[in-house]
Formats: C-alpha cells, sequence, structure tokens
C-alpha cells in the first residue's frame, strides 16, 4: 500500500506519468479489509494519524480503479 502509493506521490511531484500498474490496484481495492485486518491505524477506519482522510471524487467524473485507490488514501489526483 505505501508503496504503490508513494510511487504515485513521487511520479506526481516530478511530472512524470503517474499511471499504476492497473492490476494491483485491483487487488488492493478489492483486499483492502485483508489487508488492513486488525490495524487500528489505516485509511479504512476513521483514522487520520498515518493517513489523510479520505478523499471524493466528482461522482460524474467516472471515476477510474486508480483515481478510487487514491482517493481511499486521502489523495486528489
Amino acid at each position: 500500500m505505501d508503496t504503490i502509493t508513494q510511487t504515485w506521490d513521487l511520479a506526481r511531484a516530478v511530472r512524470l506519468d503517474e499511471r499504476l500498474d492497473a492490476r494491483t490496484v485491483c487487488w488492493i481495492l478489492g483486499n483492502l479489509e485483508w489487508i488492513y485486518h486488525g490495524v487500528s491505524e489505516s485509511p479504512i477506519v476513521d483514522s487520520n494519524r498515518y493517513y489523510g482522510p479520505p478523499t471524493e471524487a466528482s461522482p460524474a467524473a467516472g471515476v477510474s480503479e486508480q483515481d478510487r485507490f487514491l482517493h481511499v488514501m486521502g489523495r486528489w489526483p
């Protein structure tokens, strides 16, 4: 989770291609509950100690899986 999120952060910061591996993003989205099971600080519980609060996409924007993932991680794609 951190590596793929920080990959996007770095790509955005240095203005490189921000596309993440689509299969990895889909796998993460499908397994968020499992990945963070029993973890008290995570982006899927009401906690902002290590993660920013989730952001919201415009419903009319046709949000991609990558954008959904980034919104969960508190990013503004």
